[in-house]
Order: structure tokens, then C-alpha cells, then sequence
């Protein structure tokens, strides 16, 4: 989710003054795997974006103005984003904790989140870090309300159907039979190490994030959870078995949650956003 650029609805071009500016940002060597060079370095070349294009007659521009001026000026299309935090989880975590997301959005979906070390050390490439963090029990507080009122339970080796099913909720597609992904069995929540996606020579990749999708608990058009209009504080409570078995590897936890976002098209061509 890209905000403008997965939108489902028609981006009038025509109406934009400045044209769509794609910003993209490269990781760093070591985080692709190549960590082994004494000056790690990579490029990439003939980058192109395919776009489809929809060009109809002059009539709908038109009315598509006309459209603009009725509204007070300006052309609302509503989307989604993500915003990005994270937080320092020490090694030898156990017990309950409380991770704090800075957030202020007026609709909250969904709250994703993944751990990966502090210090990557790959010297391969890896598509994810799959420790688990020995993860039993986890959900969201917002203010002094908890989401879902029962926390999620799992269990790396009799219950990892409730935190797989949470996340693909919290992705939307619960009842899909059409879109599929990696996650399999043998490959979601299979480590605590996450040595699955980068020991030597294996061909099992693993996986181990997680979802709490928070769009079911209200009915409006921006239909998630407000923590900006009473500047709510969100906390992700996650309980950490006793007795983990992550040696010495310093983690950070990384949340993405995901925010309803109204895009503004203005009669002088620039777009402004609000989330």
C-alpha cells in the first residue's frame, strides 16, 4: 500500500499541475546480502514504472472539473498508507512488555509488525528475518481500551492458526480464495533463531510477522480507530515466553500500521493529503 500509487480509483493526471514524482529509496548493501565485500556496493539499472494509462474524451475532463468546482475546489480520493516505527528489543526479552507507536491518525486499520536484528550479519540474501521472538499472547491498547478485547494467542508449536488467520484479516482477505502467499506450515513462525532465511544452502524461507486488524470494530467511511482527535497514545502489548532461546541477538521491532489517507486534488493543480 502506496497511498496514491495502488489507489483503486482514477488519478486525474489532468487536473495536476506537477505530474507524479516517484521517489524510491535503496537499502543498505548489507540488508540485501552482500556483507562479505570489504566495500559493499550495488547498483541498479533500467528502472521503469508501467503505467496504465486511461485517456478519455474531452466531455468527462470537463465534467470531472465541473465536479472539482461543486466540492469548494478541490477533488477528494480516499486511500491508504502505511506509517513506520520502531522500537529496541534486548536479547534475552521475556515476559510481558509494552512497545509505544506514536501515532496520530484519525482512522487506523490495521497494526503490522516483524522483528529483525539490530545488527544485520547476512552474508546472503534473505527475504525475511523469521524469529518468532517467542511471541504467546499479543494486542493493541488504545488509550484505556484494549484491541481485541482478548488477546491473540500463539503457540509455535499447537497454535499458529490464530496469529496467521489475524494477520491475513488484518490484510483484508480472510475469505479469499484467489490471492495466495508464502506462508505455509512449515514456514510461518518456524524459528526463534530466524536461522530458516539465511542458513547456508536452504531452500525454506521464514516468515514471522504479525497483524491485528482494527477496521472491524467501527462502521464509518473512515472506519478504523481515531488516535488523534483525543491524541490517544497506542501501545502493542506482546507477551514473550520465559526461557527464549534468541542468544545473543539484539532485535528491533519494526510496526507498520495502516491509516485510511483522503487525497486532495486542488483547482491550482497541487494535492495535499490527510490521514
Amino acid at each position: 500500500y502506496s497511498g496514491l500509487l495502488d489507489n483503486e480509483k482514477y488519478l486525474p493526471l489532468v487536473l495536476m499541475n506537477n505530474g507524479l514524482d516517484i521517489e524510491i529509496h535503496l537499502a543498505s548493501p548489507v540488508d540485501i546480502g552482500i556483507s562479505d565485500f570489504t566495500t559493499p556496493e550495488y547498483t541498479i539499472s533500467e528502472v521503469r514504472y508501467v503505467a496504465h494509462l486511461i485517456d478519455l474524451q474531452r466531455d468527462f475532463y470537463d465534467m470531472l472539473r465541473m465536479t472539482q468546482q461543486q466540492s469548494g475546489g478541490v477533488l477528494q480520493i480516499a486511500g491508504t498508507t502505511f506509517s513506520n516505527f520502531t522500537n529496541q528489543v534486548d536479547a534475552d526479552v521475556s515476559g510481558a512488555k509494552t512497545y509505544n507507536i506514536p501515532v496520530r491518525a484519525r482512522s487506523i486499520k490495521s497494526v503490522l509488525f516483524r522483528f529483525a536484528p539490530r545488527v544485520n550479519t547476512k552474508t546472503e540474501y534473505g527475504l525475511s528475518y523469521s524469529s518468532h521472538a517467542n511471541v504467546s499472547e499479543f494486542q493493541c491498547q488504545i488509550g484505556a481500551t484494549r484491541y481485541p478485547p482478548t488477546s491473540i494467542k500463539s503457540n509455535t508449536l499447537t497454535n499458529r492458526s490464530e496469529p496467521y488467520f489475524e494477520l491475513m484479516k488484518a490484510f483484508g482477505k480472510l475469505g479469499s480464495t484467489i490471492h495466495q502467499n508464502l506462508l505455509r506450515g512449515c514456514n510461518y513462525l518456524g524459528s526463534d533463531t530466524g536461522d530458516l532465511s539465511v542458513a547456508e544452502g536452504s531452500t525454506l524461507v521464514g516468515f514471522a510477522p504479525y497483524g491485528i486488524d482494527l477496521e472491524t470494530f467501527r462502521a464509518e467511511i473512515e472506519n478504523g480507530i481515531d488516535t488523534s482527535s483525543r491524541a490517544l497514545p497506542l501501545s502493542l502489548l506482546v507477551s514473550h515466553d520465559v526461557g527464549d532461546n534468541l542468544g545473543t541477538t539484539d532485535m528491533t521491532l519494526h510496526t507498520f500500521v495502516m491509516i485510511d489517507s483522503l487525497f486532495f486534488v486542488n483547482m491550482d493543480g497541487s494535492v495535499s493529503v490527510s490521514s
